[in-house]
């Protein structure tokens, strides 16, 4: 989206923009505040619980889980204590 803007003209928070997943242009575009908010699905629980989900089925004969990791909130104010963890990759 900032290189769509930028291509129309248009200046950071001119446009109100939002999305989903922290990926490394959309971390950029929160930073150059060209995005206001993205819903974070916080990928390492992703992979994390569906594992965990096996060995408790495999072991304990749990039924499946139920697991909404995408409540997360990022803003341009917020998104500079998850760069170094989104970088590790575990946000």
């Amino acid at each position: 989206m900032p290189q769509a803007l930028k291509a129309a003209g248009k200046k950071a928070g001119e446009v109100a923009v939002g999305g989903y997943d922290l990926s490394p242009a959309t971390v950029k575009g929160l930073q150059d505040k060209y995005i206001q908010c993205v819903l974070d699905q916080q990928l390492y629980l992703q992979g994390y619980l569906p594992i965990e989900q096996i060995c408790l089925t495999k072991l304990y004969g749990f039924s499946g889980l139920h697991v909404n990791t995408g409540a997360g909130v990022v803003t341009p104010e917020t998104i500079g204590k998850l760069v170094s963890l989104i970088q590790q990759g575990v946000r």
